[in-house]
């Protein structure tokens, strides 16, 4: 986490998470675009584990009702982190797996646990894309 910056002989220093000092931000206004940036992310990594954490409740339930609209919250999240969120890149190599999880959703609780168990590895997977650690293992049923 980046501390407050430091101004010297017109050099901004930023302390490093190690300690270290960086020099490399050399006007105090782009020292701002990058505390803020920091912030940003902050704030999407939580937004993103909270929209997560629904979604491995409803896989994990077994009484999860599909028509509800915490289910239709679930598939909306899923479509604005795809559309808005990755690369065309990602969104072309990743695109069967949003496809996949958003049915899987509205199929719930019609599902096998094979099926859970699938989608867990994709929520698995949707961490690791947008490289936020997920803090626990997530628990899989038995296949």
């Amino acid at each position: 986490m980046l501390k407050h910056p430091i101004v010297v002989d017109g050099q901004v220093q930023v302390r490093g998470p190690q300690g270290s000092e960086r020099t490399a931000i050399r006007d105090l206004e782009e020292c701002h675009f990058v505390m803020d940036e920091h912030r940003i992310s902050g704030l999407f990594q939580g937004f993103f584990n909270n929209k997560m954490t629904l979604l491995v409740f409803m896989i994990q339930s077994a009484r999860f009702r599909s028509d509800s609209k915490l289910a239709q919250s679930a598939c909306g999240f899923l479509s604005d982190v795809y559309r808005h969120m990755l690369e065309p890149n990602l969104q072309r190599k990743y695109h069967l797996v949003f496809l996949w999880l958003r049915k899987f959703i509205m199929k719930l609780p019609n599902v096998t646990n094979g099926q859970r168990n699938k989608a867990l590895g994709f929520i698995q997977l949707l961490y690791d894309i947008f490289g936020i650690q997920l803090k626990s293992n997530i628990e899989r049923g038995k296949s």
